[in-house]
């Protein structure tokens, strides 16, 4: 008689002898969302009749079937697809004592509402508490779970069956050598941080907080764009009030779409149950995109080639979304009427670098008349297609082809253990089905897109607040020394847009509007105690300050003074040390001559008060060399922006590079960028807008130089950096309140500091470049200027600065995972 052949492959009866330990642990603390992270370690006994395909590729039909019957808790499932599971590393496979060891590891986090899985756990993240059951796999359910063990990272259960074999320190939960009769089942409360942002995705309201700070921010726009018009002394500075104007009503229409696409998309999937809104929302997000696409181009006005280009992009990016069948696609993207042919994805990438390469027509054209009207420029000067057409097209055909790539890694990270043999009941082959998978994954590109259009849209802010500065700096009649106060309110925005970031979630609770009232209480008591401190605003006379009386001829007058200055401080100094030559006279002459130095003949074209004579002294603990540091480079406080926001930028290049492994790489963050449909063009806009803040910084630094305390750079950068980083540490303060993720903050305003300080080093010397030829490096100069004593300072200074950005840089290494989350950030 024939004996009966399991018709199991996985044969379970061979895996009776196996022995399994498995692990999940929790972190909360340090974190946004709870990470979950899973072990799952079986050992096998050679003899089972799977066990030489563990050694195979991983891409085999042999080697996903053996890892299925150890990881698969579904027996009859060959579709394996797992969205919210994540993996570092592909299961480790070793031989121990003639048994195969296989070490599976892997984690998600507690981002919403509702069932997910990691390992052998089922999770249930409940709005009363969070639930977890150990489900294992049924090839493994004879086996020997030798250990079992659950860390709640502190928080007690409130229920947990069976009961657990050893409790350590109250919260670790084991149970050893269990069997099929009851798998531990448990419920605990989470800590309410956690809790809340978790259920944040359920209350898709919540991100109208970021649309309210769009709406602050372009509210005060349109009434700084009110008060330049009333001051307006020339028709380009009343042009740049439009342009200002226009720039606020742009930031509310980005502000506005990304309102309708992802928070309205999130509400119509939360409120509304109906076939045509589950069939056609992700083509309706497309299309609105694509329209608003459409109206930059419209509000910007390019050349006609600009324009026949933008069309055609939009027709190519709307086509597929408007007419499928046409391009191998279904009607209905979701739960569709036929399956879809593998080109309607490639059809799909197409539309995607289309849509991008609208989005970036319509934004250039949209600066570009912006730019125009602040520059009092024509329409001759408007862009052309072959001079920018080229580079646009370059990003946008990366950006399709990456959301091709970014879609297929998607899909391999969910299926890496799918049968590729599969067939469903109804002929759905695997193929079939990816393609379905794939066409699903990037039909969401004009959401994401259209979320990070939103994120980025203070771009557009800050250049209009620029434009505007640049305008009233070039006006006539423009005081050359420092922006005016009618101007204050563009300074004041343009602190909290396009240099301070904008922070503000917590346990649940959106507060960016708070950081904005930070933000601005912060640039305004920088301009407060700069006007009062400042050494070229202290009085020389009653109600008469040094800036009223200065003009920027005087300057060449204070630069020789100054170098008169140190030779007669070098002369004192060796009367001191009891050395004499035939130069040093008397201390009394030296110091009648340094007396003369602190005074100057005040400009006859300078309206002076009543009772001041022509001469006039310094102030107190004002010299000459005090003069030239505090005027800058150049002759207007214009100028001065520029320069340091050029050397700002320069040095700022290895800071965007350190900010941009922090963010994007750090802790496998790569490999969910990689998954992102826009991953490579949002990695590139948080590198370029850590680039934007360290010349953002260094222009504000340069444009209140003259207004900013203390006598050298490094001391007005201090001023600068502490206005930036007093909102940041409110922030840390809460954050560390809630025991949410800490970020990269920290480490972004060390090094702002560093950048900053090093720029002011810089003006310092430049501001004294017309010496450079008599000295030997531009060391030599500075320690002329610094005098050693202070030298000595700041190179102290400059050291404890960079062990401060190493300190926090070996906590950002050595730290938690980052809480960057398998989804877009929004704003």
């Amino acid at each position: 008689m024939a004996l009966a052949v399991p018709t199991d492959p996985c044969r379970p009866d061979q895996l009776a002898e196996a022995t399994v330990r498995a692990s999940l642990t929790f972190r909360h603390r340090g974190s946004d969302f709870s990470k979950l992270s899973s072990s799952l370690v079986v050992t096998v006994p050679t003899k089972w009749a799977m066990a030489p395909a563990l050694s195979l590729a991983p891409n085999t039909e042999a080697y996903r079937s053996a890892m299925r019957c150890l990881l698969d808790s579904n027996e009859d499932s060959m579709w394996w697809v797992r969205g919210q599971e994540w993996r570092t590393t592909a299961p480790a496979v070793t031989s121990d004592a003639g048994r195969l060891r296989v070490e599976y590891r892997a984690h998600t986090w507690a981002d919403h509402h509702g069932r997910t899985d990691v390992g052998p756990w089922n999770l249930d993240f409940g709005a009363d508490n969070w639930r977890v059951r150990l489900t294992p796999p049924a090839a493994l359910s004879r086996a020997l779970w030798s250990e079992v063990s659950v860390d709640l990272d502190g928080q007690a259960p409130q229920w947990v069956t069976p009961p657990p074999g050893e409790i350590d320190k109250g919260k670790m939960l084991r149970w050893r050598d269990e069997q099929s009769q009851s798998w531990p089942h448990l419920a605990f409360a989470a800590p309410l941080p956690q809790h809340r942002n978790a259920a944040a995705g359920r209350y898709p309201w919540v991100l109208l907080e970021g649309f309210a700070w769009d709406i602050a921010v372009a509210g005060l726009m349109l009434v700084a764009a009110r008060r330049l018009q009333r001051a307006a002394t020339s028709d380009r500075c009343r042009k740049a009030a439009w342009g200002l104007q226009a720039a606020a009503w742009i930031a509310f229409l980005l502000a506005l779409q990304g309102v309708l696409v992802r928070p309205g998309y999130m509400m119509v999937q939360e409120f509304v149950d109906h076939p045509v809104v589950d069939h056609y929302q992700d083509r309706v997000v497309w299309l609105v995109v694509s329209l608003t696409g459409l109206a930059l181009i419209a509000f910007g006005r390019p050349r006609r080639s600009i324009t026949w280009a933008a069309f055609a992009a939009a027709v190519l990016s709307a086509l597929p979304v408007l007419w499928p069948p046409w391009f191998g696609l279904p009607w209905k993207f979701q739960n569709a009427d036929f399956w879809p042919e593998r080109i309607g994805s490639l059809w799909l990438a197409a539309a995607a670098a289309a849509l991008v390469f609208l989005w970036l027509l319509g934004v250039a054209a949209a600066l570009q008349r912006i730019a125009a009207a602040s520059w009092g420029r024509s329409n001759d000067h408007r862009m052309r297609l072959h001079g920018i057409g080229f580079g646009l097209a370059e990003v946008s055909v990366t950006a399709g082809i990456w959301s091709l790539i970014a879609a297929y890694r998607f899909w391999e990270r969910l299926s890496w253990l799918s049968s590729t043999k599969f067939e469903n009941p109804q002929g759905v082959t695997y193929d079939e089905g990816v393609t379905d998978e794939l066409i699903d994954f990037l039909v969401w590109f004009g959401l994401d897109w259209a979320t990070l259009v939103w994120t980025a849209n203070w771009v557009i802010s800050a250049v209009a607040l620029l434009f505007a500065l640049r305008a009233r700096a070039l006006a006539t009649g423009a005081s050359p020394f420092a922006p005016p106060k009618q101007d204050r309110l563009l300074i004041l925005l343009f602190f909290p847009v396009a240099v301070a970031p904008a922070y503000g979630w917590y346990a649940g609770v959106p507060a960016t509007v708070l950081s904005l009232l930070l933000n601005l209480a912060a640039v305004t008591l920088l301009l407060h105690l700069g006007v009062r401190h400042a050494r070229l605003t202290r009085e020389v006379a009653a109600n008469t300050g040094l800036n009223e009386l200065l003009t920027p001829q005087d300057r060449s007058h204070f630069l020789q003074a100054a170098g008169r200055h140190r030779e007669l401080h070098a002369q004192l100094r060796r009367l001191e040390k009891g050395q004499h030559d035939e130069e040093v006279l008397n201390r009394a002459s030296i110091e009648r001559m340094l007396d003369r130095l602190h005074r100057w003949r005040v400009s006859p074209f300078i309206a002076r008060p009543a009772g001041l004579p022509s001469r006039v002294r310094l102030p107190q603990s004002v010299s000459p060399i005090d003069v030239v540091l505090c005027w800058g480079p150049h002759t207007s406080w214009w100028d001065n922006a520029r320069e340091t926001a050029r050397t700002a930028g320069w040095l700022g290049v290895p800071a965007t590079c350190v900010m941009f492994w922090a963010w994007s790489i750090k802790d496998g963050s790569w490999a969910i960028v990689m998954e992102q449909r826009v991953g490579l063009l949002a990695a590139m806009y948080h590198a370029g807008s850590w680039q934007i803040t360290w010349m953002a910084g260094g222009f504000l630094l340069g444009a209140l130089w003259r207004i900013l305390p203390g006598r050298q750079g490094p001391t007005k950068a201090l001023f600068v950096t502490l206005a930036i980083a007093a909102p940041v540490l409110v922030h840390l303060g809460l954050v560390a309140m809630t025991g949410q993720a800490r970020g990269v903050a920290d480490l972004g305003c060390a090094l702002l500091l560093l950048v900053l300080t090093i720029t002011g080093i810089r003006i310092d010397v430049v501001s004294f470049t017309h010496e450079r030829p008599y000295w030997r490096s531009p060391i030599d100069l500075l320690l002329s200027v610094y005098q050693m004593r202070h030298v000595s300072v700041q190179v102290a200074y400059l050291l404890a600065q960079v062990a401060v950005v190493l300190a926090i840089w070996s906590q950002v290494t050595s730290g938690p995972d980052p809480s960057q989350m398998p989804h877009d950030k929004s704003p």
